[in-house]
């Protein structure tokens, strides 16, 4: 349990007892463990390296309602702007994460991004976030795998809204579902480099509008980010995309 009341010092089980940071929630978890992060803003830049199993996944749930931790309702926002950290969420090397319900702002620095999915991560569902006014990437997934993106709303961003990019292995069998995906500065989606391929990228019923300068790019190589690639029933206006479809 994690309320701005809280404090570190308690144990974290009840709202009575309720952690104030969400880093500390994080780094006393484990297997089977849900999070539950009441309304407010959260001025911190989160690492996520502690990993669940595929029966027990660690989930990291926000409670708008308060309902959960006693708290009146609003938002719950992860603002990395007064850190100065390059990611509000960055889960590295890690599985079984699920993140369910934030908005996450306030990224900067050289290679920024709202959330960061990195070094071999794996079986991380990214779903119903709003991921805003980040210096940089919305959501970037990097050299990692089975990451799912489900009905999120990505817009706003100085660079790419979701990027499945990376240097090593690239990123692969990503789901990308349901998201909204607007007004992003360096395209909406972008699956793979000049360099590495992201393969088998799944894409359905997404909104993507409105982004510089083109809505979807799939790097075509070599090497080609096209194997698998399987994108249908996703709205793009304008339709600007490359490969066309």
């Amino acid at each position: 349990m994690r309320s701005t009341r809280g404090n570190d010092a308690d144990v974290g089980t009840s709202p009575a007892t309720a952690l104030h940071t969400i880093q500390a929630a994080l780094d006393c978890s484990t297997d089977g463990d849900t999070i539950v992060v009441g309304p407010g803003v959260y001025e911190e830049a989160l690492t996520i390296v502690t990993s669940g199993t595929a029966s027990q996944p660690i989930i990291l749930l926000a409670d708008p309602s308060g309902a959960l931790t006693g708290d009146p309702p609003g938002s719950v926002t992860v603002d990395a702007a007064t850190t100065g950290e390059f990611a509000a969420f960055h889960i590295r090397n890690t599985a079984f994460i699920i993140v369910d319900g934030f908005r996450v702002t306030g990224a900067s620095g050289n290679n920024a991004a709202g959330i960061v999915i990195r070094n071999g991560s794996r079986q991380i569902p990214i779903r119903n976030c709003e991921v805003t006014a980040n210096d940089g990437d919305g959501i970037r997934v990097q050299d990692s795998a089975d990451v799912l993106l489900f009905n999120n709303l990505v817009y706003d961003n100085s660079a790419r809204g979701i990027a499945l990019v990376g240097t090593v292995t690239g990123v692969q069998r990503s789901l990308v579902i349901n998201n909204t995906v607007v007004a992003n500065m360096r395209r909406g989606i972008e699956i793979g480099t000049s360099t590495r391929a992201s393969r088998d990228a799944f894409l359905r019923n997404n909104v993507v509008q409105d982004n510089t300068p083109e809505n979807i790019r799939v790097a075509t190589g070599p090497p080609s980010s096209l194997d698998g690639y399987n994108a249908q029933y996703n709205l793009v206006f304008p339709p600007t995309y490359n490969p066309p479809t």
